[in-house]
């Protein structure tokens, strides 16, 4: 059973009238169990939401917003990337972790004691951490343990923001000011998930490790698949026309500011953007939108990288939108999983610059020419044939390329017959035809 003394010191603590539980479905069946001991620390009315209609790992505030909900208690696994200024206390779930043998693999895996290191772990191992650096940090002198960006029911992980401190995917870290980051290696407590994938893919260290209860292993950028195939989704979305910006995620801070520089940036190299705000994403509700050729995500870090196989159409993220159109942006083994970053004012921000040159396809072969919205563009109505009227900014070949067969008359090329019956039965056996 989670322990609830933390959560209920809280409660207790603060003044809050109604209160959010964000309990998952594998937990549902403890929430009876969970209201009755939170009870005890507070009269506050207490809502049991379940799970978001988005990702189980983000706060579900817009629930929270309709209930007039003054904090939510959020249980479970969290990705600690919706920032949206309301009272959140995390009830994490506390695994099973072997500290000695970590430990060991940890003294045999890095022999030299003077090796810069920066940890992470999973946010059901954060209550043994403060264990393993009081065994680690004497040996170790240039080993630095990240923090989680939260308030819990782990002591170890309540900390406030800092200036001093660098942030990334909901953990934040110091390191000494003569050090860079790119001369540390980075090792993560937990299984190679999507947790390990999204934090080693943004960041910019010397190499990566992971601990996955047994062993330690070396993680290689270059052999994950989600790498591989970022070059061709690059190429795709270079070669497609019409994109859709899918909000898959209301509760992650500066959704609507990532909205507009997408749209900023395809407008300049002019392309046509729709956008869309589906809830969950699913390859039902996207094979709507067969005239979209490419789509882009808008959702938290962790919920970002979706396979897309199974899809009509590729989904992709808001850094290989830039990554494919904006010159100053170099090619890097990075890929910034946290829009945030990309933004003015963010860590991996960079001016934008569309480039003229035109360049050839590699999965159509033809040849390719960023059509710049620079140029001055006539948005007055003019004549076309037979006094009608047009736009110019509409995209007729894009209603060109639509076709539909219905009904149709045929006037004069039919013969005119009589009526007659037609089949009577069913299909496997008309009456009048013949066996």
């Amino acid at each position: 059973m989670i322990e609830l003394e933390e959560c209920g010191n809280w409660i207790k603590k603060s003044s809050f009238q109604k209160i959010c539980l964000q309990i998952p479905d594998y937990l549902m069946h403890h929430a009876v169990e969970i209201i009755l001991n939170l009870q005890k620390y507070s009269s506050a009315f207490l809502y049991v939401i379940g799970d978001t209609s988005y990702d189980n790992c983000c706060i579900d505030k817009l629930t929270v917003n309709r209930f007039e909900a003054d904090a939510c208690i959020h249980f479970g696994h969290a990705c600690l990337s919706c920032t949206n200024h309301l009272p959140t206390f995390h009830v994490f779930q506390k695994k099973y972790f072997d500290i000695e043998l970590f430990c060991k693999e940890f003294n045999e895996y890095f022999k030299d004691e003077s090796k810069e290191i920066l940890l992470f772990y999973d946010t059901s191992f954060t209550y043994i951490i403060e264990h393993i650096y009081e065994k680690l940090y004497k040996k170790y002198k240039n080993l630095i343990f990240s923090i989680l960006k939260c308030i819990s029911n782990v002591p170890f992980s309540k900390i406030h923001p800092n200036e001093s401190h660098k942030s990334i995917i909901g953990r934040q870290y110091s390191l000494p000011s003569e050090h860079q980051l790119n001369i540390y290696d980075a090792v993560f407590l937990g299984p190679n998930d999507k947790t390990l994938l999204t934090l080693f893919m943004s960041l910019p260290v010397n190499a990566c490790h992971y601990f996955d209860g047994s062993k330690i292993y070396k993680f290689n950028m270059l052999k994950s698949l989600w790498f591989k195939r970022r070059n061709f989704l690059i190429e795709k979305i270079r070669d497609a026309t019409t994109f859709g910006i899918i909000i898959a995620s209301l509760n992650v801070e500066n959704y609507l500011a990532i909205t507009e520089m997408l749209k900023s940036i395809l407008n300049k190299v002019g392309k046509k953007v729709y956008t869309f705000n589906v809830g969950k994403i699913s390859p039902t509700k996207l094979g709507n939108f067969h005239q979209v050729d490419i789509f882009v995500a808008i959702t938290c870090p962790e919920s970002s990288l979706i396979d897309s196989r199974d899809y009509l159409k590729p989904i992709v993220t808001p850094f290989e939108v830039e990554l494919a159109f904006n010159d100053l942006r170099e090619f890097s083994l990075l890929h910034e999983l946290d829009f945030k970053q990309i933004l003015p004012g963010g860590t991996n921000y960079k001016n934008f610059d569309v480039t003229s040159k035109p360049d050839i396809s590699l999965i159509c072969g033809k040849s390719r020419q960023i059509n710049s919205s620079d140029i001055t563009i006539n948005n007055t109505l003019t004549h076309k044939e037979r006094g009608t009227l047009k736009n110019n900014e509409i995209n007729i070949n894009c209603l060109n390329s639509r076709t539909w067969n219905g009904l149709e008359q045929k006037l004069g090329e039919n013969h005119v017959k009589l009526a007659e019956n037609g089949r009577n039965g069913i299909p496997i056996n008309y009456e009048n035809e013949s066996i």
